[in-house]
C-alpha cells in the first residue's frame, strides 16, 4: 500500500498527458523519490513485559516535626509522608505538615509557586488585583464550606508555610492566600486528563481483580510538579487512608483505604457555558477524602459521592473500584450535565461509548451513562481512549499484574494527537496506580523527567 500511494501522483500526471488512450510506459523514467517522515502504525506499538512484582525504595533522608506528628522519608522517586492524625489537633497537623516540608526540601516554596501560578494564569488570563480578589473569595469561601477538621489542616499548614505574608505574588515564596489556593486547585480551578480500567477475576489469571488509575496532571513548564511526587499515609485508626499526589496537598486526587477501596478523580471538561459558583457549594476532593475515611467499599463510595453532587463546584467523574466492584460516579455538579450518575458494569451507555471488552470496566474525561449529553471537544479523545481500552483488552485473554501493566503501555504517544498523553506510555502520566487484589499490592509508576523514562518503572507503595 505504501509504494502505491508513493506512486499514484507520477501515475495521475501520466493518464492526464496521455488522455483517454491507454498508457505505455516505454521510456518512461520513474524519477527518484525523497524520503517520508511517516512510519507504519505498527512501529508505534511495542511488547512489554512488566513483572507482576515492583521494589520497595530505601529511603535516603528522612525528617520529622519536632511535636512528632509528620514523619517524610524522601526516596529516590518521591516523598513518603506519614501525618499521625492521632497526636494533638488537625491544625498542629497541618502545620507539623508544613515544617517538616519545610526540613526535607528548604526550596518548597521555589518549586510549588511557579507551577501555582501556571494554574491561575489557565483561568485567570489577566492576573490583576481584581482577578486575584475573586480568587481570594472563592478559595476562602470553599474552605470555609469544610468539614472542621480539614478546614484546621488547611489552616494550619497555610500559617505555617507563609511565614506572615499575605496576598498573591509570583515572588518565589507561599503566602497564605497562595497556600490555601493550591489545596483545592480541582475545585477553584480545573483538573487535567486522567483514564482508569479495570478487570475483574473472570480476566485475571488469579480469578481476583486488577484494577489501574491512570493520573495524567498539569506538572508545570519544568515538570516541577513530578519532582515532588508523593505517597501519603494519614494514620487514623480505623480512618486511616492513604493518597498519592504532590508533596504539601491535603485533599484527595487519587488515594486508597484500608479496606481496599482504590479512588480518584477526573475531569470532564463540561460546565464551561455555566458560570462558575462556590457559594453553597464545596469541594468534591475533600468530599472524597470523607468517603475514604469514612466508607468500606466502592459502592458505598460512589453513592456517597453521587448524592453530595449538588454541592460541587465543577463536574466531574469518580473512579472507585475494590475487590468486588468498579463503578464511575458521573457526578454533575449542579445538575449542569443531567441527572448525577453512579456508573457500574450494567448500566446501559451512550450509543458511541458501548462496552466491546467482557469483564472489563474503563473511565475517561466525560459522562458516557445512557441520557449523557456530548461533551463536544473532550468527546474526539475520550472516544479514542475508550476505543484503545476496548481494543486492548478484547477477546478472552487473562492477565497478571505484569500483563496488565504492560498492555496499559503498549502504545507510544506517537498514535495520538501531540497534546494527548498516552495512558502510562513513556510514563507520562503524571502517575500510574495498580492495584492486584489477588496480592494486596499497590504499586505506583511515576513521571521521571530527570530520567530516560523509555517504560514505566513501578515500584512498590502499599500493601492492603
Amino acid at each position: 500500500m505504501n509504494k502505491i500511494l508513493r506512486y499514484a501522483p507520477v501515475l495521475g500526471a501520466v493518464l492526464l498527458l496521455t488522455g483517454c488512450t491507454v498508457p505505455t510506459y516505454e521510456g518512461f523514467a520513474f524519477p527518484e523519490q525523497g524520503g517520508t517522515s511517516i512510519k507504519p502504525a505498527e512501529e508505534y506499538k511495542r511488547s512489554l513485559s512488566l513483572p507482576d512484582t515492583a521494589p520497595e525504595e530505601p529511603t535516603e533522608q528522612t525528617v520529622s516535626s519536632a511535636d512528632g506528628i509528620c514523619t517524610i522519608e524522601k526516596k529516590a522517586h518521591y516523598y513518603a509522608v506519614t501525618l499521625d492524625l492521632e497526636q494533638g489537633d488537625h491544625t498542629a497537623a497541618g502545620a507539623a505538615y508544613a515544617e517538616a516540608i519545610l526540613a526535607i526540601l528548604p526550596d518548597y516554596a521555589e518549586t510549588l509557586e511557579p507551577y501555582l501560578y501556571e494554574n491561575i494564569n489557565l483561568f485567570f488570563p489577566e492576573t490583576n488585583e481584581k482577578s486575584f480578589a475573586a480568587l481570594t473569595d472563592r478559595v476562602t469561601t470553599l474552605k470555609d464550606s469544610l468539614a472542621e477538621e480539614y478546614r484546621l489542616e488547611i489552616e494550619g499548614f497555610a500559617e505555617r508555610i507563609c511565614f506572615g505574608r499575605h496576598g498573591f505574588a509570583a515572588d518565589g515564596a507561599l503566602s497564605y492566600e497562595e497556600a490555601l489556593t493550591m489545596q483545592m486547585i480541582p475545585d477553584a480551578l480545573r483538573g487535567t486528563a486522567c483514564s482508569a480500567a479495570s478487570l475483574d477475576g473472570s480476566r485475571t489469571v488469579s480469578g481476583e481483580r486488577i484494577s489501574a488509575r491512570i493520573l495524567e496532571w498539569l506538572m508545570g513548564s519544568s515538570a516541577q510538579l513530578a519532582q515532588i511526587q508523593t505517597v501519603m499515609r494519614f494514620r487514623n485508626g480505623s480512618n486511616s487512608f492513604t493518597t498519592v499526589s504532590a508533596l504539601g496537598l491535603l485533599d484527595v486526587i487519587s488515594g486508597f483505604n484500608d479496606s481496599g477501596v482504590l479512588a480518584g478523580i477526573l475531569d470532564v471538561g463540561a460546565g464551561e457555558d455555566h458560570p462558575y459558583t462556590c457559594e453553597g457549594r464545596t469541594c468534591y476532593t475533600y468530599a472524597l477524602r470523607h468517603a475514604l475515611e469514612h466508607l468500606t467499599t466502592a459502592r458505598e463510595v460512589g453513592e456517597y459521592m453521587v448524592s453530595q453532587s449538588d454541592r460541587f463546584t465543577y463536574s466531574h467523574n469518580i473512579y472507585v473500584t475494590d475487590r468486588s466492584d468498579a463503578f464511575c460516579a458521573e457526578d454533575s455538579a449542579g445538575g449542569v450535565l443531567g441527572p448525577s450518575v453512579l456508573r457500574g458494569a450494567d448500566t446501559p451507555l451512550r450509543p458511541d461509548y458501548q462496552m466491546t471488552a467482557d469483564g472489563a470496566f474503563f473511565v475517561v474525561n466525560c459522562h458516557i451513562a445512557e441520557g449523557s449529553p456530548d461533551q463536544e471537544a473532550f468527546d474526539t479523545h475520550n472516544i479514542i481512549r475508550w476505543k484503545r481500552f476496548n481494543e486492548w483488552f478484547a477477546g478472552d485473554e487473562t492477565f497478571t499484574a505484569g500483563s496488565f501493566k504492560s498492555r496499559l503501555a503498549c502504545e507510544t504517544p506517537e498514535c495520538y494527537d501531540h497534546k494527548l498523553n498516552v495512558v502510562g506510555a513513556d510514563a507520562d502520566a503524571f502517575h500510574v496506580l495498580v492495584l492486584d487484589y489477588a496480592t494486596g499490592s499497590v504499586q505506583a509508576a511515576f513521571h521521571r523527567p530527570n530520567e530516560d523514562a523509555g517504560e514505566p518503572y513501578y515500584i512498590q507503595i502499599a500493601q492492603i
